[in-house]
């Protein structure tokens, strides 16, 4: 399923999801109810469509605070597997997942992606960086 964006919000078009984001807070919620749809519509509940979710907030926010535009969020379901992507237009980051002190408010999002997916990583290309995350379905 592919949902594109129009004026009135993201559109269903087939089974992969892509949706271009604006460098606002409120994209993260925009790129789980996407991803929720999609998972709802492929039969995917339960913790699996959680940590899916979960890991979506996480990139989609990193994308916002650390990267520029334009965001893209994109996502592909499988009988087996569940990929997410966020493009942004920074080409510079970290594929390192810090651990921060116990006390600090923030700095654990890379290793709640690392936590609960099967594998991550960083792609560079011409314009930007993707980041992405497969679970398990």
């Amino acid at each position: 399923m592919t949902i594109g964006r129009c004026r009135e919000g993201p559109v269903l078009l087939d089974h992969d999801l892509s949706v271009e984001l604006d460098a606002e807070p409120r994209s993260a919620a925009l790129a789980r109810h996407a991803l929720s749809h999609l998972l709802s519509e492929c039969g995917v509940g339960g913790e699996i469509k959680d940590f899916a979710l979960l890991v979506v907030s996480e990139l989609v926010t990193n994308a916002i605070r650390f990267g520029r535009e334009p965001i893209e969020f994109r996502a592909h379901v499988t009988e087996d597997v569940i990929r997410v992507e966020v493009f942004d237009g920074e080409n510079q980051s970290r594929r390192v997942v810090d651990y921060p002190d116990p006390w600090a408010t923030n700095g654990r999002g890379l290793a709640v992606v690392e936590a609960v997916s099967r594998e991550w990583g960083v792609a560079r290309g011409d314009g930007g960086k993707t980041v992405w995350a497969t679970l398990d379905r």
